[in-house]
């Protein structure tokens, strides 16, 4: 699958963010 990256707009998850 495309987008599996973190932000990418193809992703159907939301981009991982490390937690503040």
């Amino acid at each position: 699958m495309e987008g599996d990256a973190p932000g990418s707009p193809q992703s159907l998850s939301p981009p991982r963010r490390p937690p503040l």
